[in-house]
């Protein structure tokens, strides 16, 4: 231990501006990845306190109409107000087309009512190249629990917009559905809905009215309160942002978004730059480290040999060495985070808002053996490859 402290003091005397370098070296890499990890502490905190776990949009409809009956009741009606220019299916087909293909790939889902002979139908749908297709989604929920009886649409069927219905099926005998009973024939193989002759191939459950392509209904026939996206994972800003800007372009005042704290893509962005490059300066700074002890040890070349030549092995060496670097890094590693817990942290509360003041034992215990394994792993390597190199040397004309 004393050879190895005497051997730090020379270098400290004689090797001052390597010894200077490798110090800044070594702060600067547990300064960076200190920063690293609280920029990444920082982004987790505020990614979980915006983001939402709603997998969804909701298109609120502004337009009004006269109801009539209890909305859940057979009976429902909506009556449209004179003089009120509603949304309609055309102009969700204008909305759909100018929707990006990123958000349209994101999209699981799309469903709507439309108000038919003053009843709403309730819709689900895809969308694809701006197109409505049919939900596959849609067609596996209603296939798999509410269709006791015949089949779903087919995707050619929907793109088509044939006149195909699934009918409501009757629970009981007791059960009235005096609106599908008026529009349907008495044979019950048809349903006569926006005065065209909808053909039974099915029956479900799932709501009081028929369901139907939202293909088979003419373009000018208006919705009903709301157009709602469901998305295959959670919704982000650019996706809200995105549908707020379609909706406004194309329904204006006739319809608007809720709004919703979701989280800002350009700072999360920003975020992931600013880690990516902490890791890569704390990563440059621990090799620029490395390459000024190699200095260090090419100045030692004859001190090294004369070891060799007295019997001392190579894995006695690299130890020894490695020991060097211990002293040399682990005071001015304690000397970094003792800073940066004091003065680092609390400077950057102040821009960051989920930074910490301080951070647990721990977890500096964790950070420092990461910082030093990898060091160390590093350090092996480049130590043995540089004793391998001193392992068949010339003394006076002789091998060793």
């Amino acid at each position: 231990m004393r050879y190895i402290l005497r051997n730090i003091r020379l270098f400290m005397t004689n090797q001052r501006g390597i010894y200077l370098l490798s110090i800044a070296a070594v702060m600067s890499s547990v300064f960076l990845l200190h920063f690293s990890y609280s920029l990444y502490q920082s982004f987790m905190k505020e990614k979980d306190a915006q983001s939402v776990e709603a997998d969804w949009l909701d298109v609120e409809l502004q337009d009004l109409y006269t109801q009539k009956g209890d909305p859940n009741d057979s009976d429902y009606r909506i009556i449209p107000r004179k003089g009120t220019k509603y949304v309609t299916i055309k102009d969700l087909k204008r909305l759909l087309k100018k929707l990006s293909e990123e958000f349209q790939k994101e999209v699981l889902d799309v469903g709507t009512e439309v108000v038919v002979d003053n009843v709403p139908y309730i819709c689900w749908f895809g969308v694809e190249n701006g197109e409505i297709v049919m939900s596959k989604q849609y067609r596996d929920n209603i296939t798999a629990h509410s269709l006791p009886e015949g089949r779903f649409f087919t995707e050619e069927e929907y793109k088509e917009g044939l006149p195909v219905a699934l009918d409501e099926a009757i629970m009981s005998k007791s059960q009235k559905t005096p609106y599908i009973d008026s529009i349907r024939s008495k044979d019950r193989k048809y349903l006569t809905i926006a005065g065209k002759k909808y053909r039974i191939i099915g029956k479900h459950f799932t709501y009081d009215q028929p369901i139907v392509p939202i293909t088979s209904l003419p373009e000018d026939y208006p919705l009903h309160e709301f157009i709602n996206f469901d998305f295959t994972k959670s919704v982000n800003s650019l996706q809200y942002t995105e549908l707020k800007d379609v909706v406004e372009e194309t329904l204006g005042d006739h319809a608007s978004l809720p709004d919703m704290d979701l989280p800002d893509m350009d700072k999360i962005y920003l975020y992931n730059t600013m880690i990516i490059i902490a890791v890569l300066i704390a990563v440059v700074s621990a090799l620029n480290f490395v390459i000024l002890y190699q200095y260090f040890l090419e100045k030692r070349q004859e001190e090294i040999r004369a070891m060799r030549i007295c019997g001392m092995k190579r894995r006695r060496a690299v130890v020894m060495f490695l020991a060097e670097c211990v002293c040399l890094t682990l005071p001015v590693y304690v000397l970094s985070v003792f800073l940066y817990d004091r003065f680092a942290l609390r400077m950057m509360s102040s821009f960051y808002t989920y930074v910490d003041d301080h951070y647990s034992l721990k977890l500096y215990l964790e950070l420092f053996a990461i910082y030093y394994i990898s060091s160390l792993i590093i350090l092996l390597v480049s130590i043995w490859r540089r004793l391998q190199g001193e392992g068949r040397m010339r003394i006076g004309g002789g091998r060793v």
